[in-house]
């Protein structure tokens, strides 16, 4: 895809679609153009490696050279998936994956590289949830991401920390014991403490519960929703060393929320499209961008009561490595290569080696 996003970039191309434009009103045509410009592409800098290689002294078999574009290497990719799916091990699954929304596509784990991460500084913002049936009663929470909380699942706390009720300005608010100085000062006034096991099950009223996918949820999908759960360390550790201690949980945002939500069969409601503007389902943020929109998000939690405070946060973000854009994570269909299932071939080595030559 590199090849691709470079001539996107010699062409001024901004998306996807406009590739289906090239030839106006030929879709077919279109696509056909930007494959040859691809190809002219990889033939015209191929090229110029080669004869920079040559003058190098490097000896080798020029003539061959290996193309990822080539039939014999597309033709034994196919082969390979066709003998995966012959052993039963091709599969399609919802995921959520690291994704690009300038090359819409996902990014997979190895390519996530660290040359590919960008020191950025984004707002990050603490926000309460009213407890429901508690009178004055709130979940203090810490996100480096506002533009997921509109997807807010749950709110996450380990069960074995202590959590302090604390008082600020006439609320009282949960929080981590080891965060409370650190969030609210050294004159803070401790209502009564508990353990994280303790806080299990409360429910909460969301942020942008006025969206039209939660009134969607079914009954079933409303008793797991705006729930405190119990994190997983081995899925989603949670840590004192920043935030509240309580985590805000978005299923269909993030990936060890989406492993969480998954053993303890959470909703998971899909969030952002391929180019990560908001779906049908989000009411008035439909078709925002939601990575360039996080003031809409953060103005509505002020507007609403819901805001506690904003602060900008540096830290090191994963970018594109083919166009540099910034990633977001999102729930998506994907086909996987199981690995840890048995062939549904016969096991004896004369069926494997029939099944080669076959191929």
């Amino acid at each position: 895809m590199w090849v691709e996003v470079e001539v996107e970039k010699e062409l001024g191309i901004r998306s996807k679609k406009d590739i289906e434009n090239l030839v106006p009103g030929d879709k077919k045509a279109s696509i056909a153009k930007f494959v040859e410009l691809c190809r002219a592409r990889v033939k015209k800098y191929s090229d110029i490696q080669t004869q920079q290689s040559i003058r190098l002294g490097n000896f080798m078999d020029w003539d061959n050279s290996y193309y990822t574009l080539s039939e014999n290497n597309n033709y034994m990719i196919w082969r390979f998936l066709k003998v995966c799916h012959k052993n039963g091990w091709i599969y399609s699954g919802n995921d959520v994956v690291p994704w690009c929304p300038r090359c819409e596509t996902a990014i997979s784990q190895h390519e996530i590289l660290t040359e590919d991460y960008k020191e950025v500084t984004h707002k990050s913002v603490y926000f309460s949830l009213p407890v429901l049936d508690r009178e004055n009663e709130y979940l203090l929470v810490w996100t480096t991401t506002p533009w997921t909380i509109p997807a807010n699942t749950s709110v996450a706390v380990d069960t074995d920390f202590t959590y302090s009720l604390v008082e600020l300005d006439g609320k009282n608010y949960w929080i981590a014991k080891e965060l409370a100085s650190k969030v609210f000062g050294n004159s803070i006034k401790i209502i009564k403490e508990v353990k994280g096991k303790d806080l299990i099950g409360l429910k909460y009223v969301g942020a942008f519960d006025d969206l039209p996918y939660v009134t969607d949820l079914s009954e079933d999908e409303l008793n797991k929703f705006h729930k405190v759960i119990a994190t997983d360390s081995l899925i989603m550790p949670i840590t004192t060393e920043e935030g509240t201690g309580l985590v805000h949980t978005s299923t269909s945002t993030g990936e060890e929320d989406h492993k969480l939500g998954i053993k303890l069969g959470l909703p998971v409601i899909p969030a952002i499209d391929d180019n990560a503007n908001y779906l049908d389902g989000f009411g008035y943020l439909k078709g925002l961008n939601a990575k360039n929109s996080p003031e809409i998000i953060l103005e509505k939690l002020e507007e609403k009561g819901y805001l506690f405070k904003i602060l900008p946060y540096k830290h090191r973000y994963p970018a594109c490595w083919r166009c540099k854009a910034e990633l977001v994570w999102k729930v998506t269909k994907e086909w996987y290569i199981a690995m840890d299932q048995p062939t549904r071939l016969p096991q004896s080595n004369k069926a494997n080696e029939k099944l080669c030559e076959k191929e």
